[in-house]
């Protein structure tokens, strides 16, 4: 099941486990107070490991951080529905594992239109979520109730919204930068756009590819399910983006 990426807190930091009986997962649990405003006793964590330098005993790692509260709030719903729960993860992770190589090396940026006011952008290097950020565009909004003139000609997207998009791609492009010790693997390699809003997210495209120097591409979904050439599903390529969610969460049940 994907949670909301805005009900949690997600982090990067390095641990050091020097000591034989001091776990990771320990280890990573006394880094959640000083970064996410939480007491660890009524919240609920995951980690994935980014990277590891053998000789320091360093470890990175991506955390995610959610009140224990809106984890019992999915569970009774489910428990209310006769589902039986499997997996929990972030929506945004989820989103990650569908449309990024099961082994990239790369790091990406995602972004993810979700509606007229709601965008989410993350960062995910080498198949993990590092950074996520969700947008909240009421300007977007306010510009639906404005005359056609005002608006892009093609989907009614207004250009404010369109260079708001872009410049919080730019600044998130900086901060990777600027607070960054970059390897080659830490360079930027795509730019993935996905959505369920077809023409807000193909104006994104259509613009990012004019205005941001780096390669943008459509996301697709099944890439980690089978080839085009092999199979074409019942889906659209417009319907299937929604599932987006749905098909990473089942790779994780799959690798399991």
């Amino acid at each position: 099941m994907s949670l909301p990426d805005e009900k949690a807190y997600l982090y990067q930091t390095t641990v050091e486990v020097n000591d034989a009986d001091t776990s990771l997962g320990d280890a990573v649990e006394f880094t959640i107070e000083e970064n996410v405003p939480m007491k660890l006793d009524k919240s609920l964590f995951d980690y994935e490991e980014i990277k590891e330098e053998v000789r320091s005993r360093n470890h990175t790692v991506a955390v995610s951080v959610i009140p224990s509260k809106t984890i019992e709030v999915y569970l009774e719903a489910l428990e209310k529905a006769e589902f039986k729960p499997v997996r929990m993860e972030l929506h945004s992770h989820s989103i990650a594992r569908a449309i990024t190589s099961a082994h990239s090396k790369h790091t990406y940026i995602v972004v993810v239109v979700v509606d007229i006011t709601t965008t989410g952008f993350y960062i995910v290097e080498k198949g993990v979520v590092s950074y996520s950020s969700l947008l909240h565009n009421n300007s977007a909004e306010k510009s639906a109730t404005k005359s056609s003139v005002d608006l892009v000609e093609e989907g009614g997207v207004s250009a404010d919204e369109i260079h708001i998009f872009e410049d919080e791609a730019k600044k998130i492009i900086d901060y990777w930068y600027s607070y960054r010790s970059h390897s080659s693997s830490q360079e930027i390699h795509k730019v993935m756009i996905l959505g369920d809003d077809i023409k807000r997210r193909d104006m994104v495209f259509n613009h990012f590819q004019k205005n941001i120097s780096l390669s943008i591409n459509k996301a697709n979904v099944w890439k980690n399910i089978f080839s085009f050439d092999d199979f074409i599903p019942p889906l659209s390529a417009e319907d299937s983006i929604g599932y987006a969610g749905a098909i990473g969460a089942s790779l994780a049940r799959h690798s399991q």
